[in-house]
């Protein structure tokens, strides 16, 4: 017997449903915390990423035995991030809107025009 398509979950679809299931229990004040939290660790592991590329492309263009390595953590690097942006993304929709979150080197998408 075959699953109907319609009936089948995607990964993508149980990350989200446990996900919720975690964060549902959150009050207002535990869950703009652990938002605040999960933004900046998204930054953190971007800044990681982006490093990675830089020494891949690096070790890549100096012909350079070892870009294998690089493209590995490369990889990896984006694998964590790509992870965190989905943590992110449910606490953002269970706090219901985007907080702002300072942070070094980061611009703010819209500048104070007062």
């Amino acid at each position: 017997m075959t699953a109907d398509r319609a009936d089948m979950k995607s990964p993508n679809d149980e990350l989200s449903a446990a996900l919720a299931e975690l964060i549902r229990p959150l009050d207002q004040p535990q869950l703009e915390k652990l938002t605040h939290e999960s933004i900046g660790e998204h930054r953190r592991l971007l800044e990681i990423a982006e490093t990675a590329y830089s020494a891949w492309m690096a070790a890549k263009q100096s012909g350079g035995d070892n870009a294998a390595d690089f493209h590995q953590a490369y990889v990896r690097a984006m694998l964590n991030n790509r992870a965190q942006m989905a943590v992110v993304a449910a606490l953002v929709d269970g706090l219901g809107h985007v907080p702002n979150v300072p942070g070094a080197g980061v611009s703010e998408p819209f500048p104070d025009v007062r």
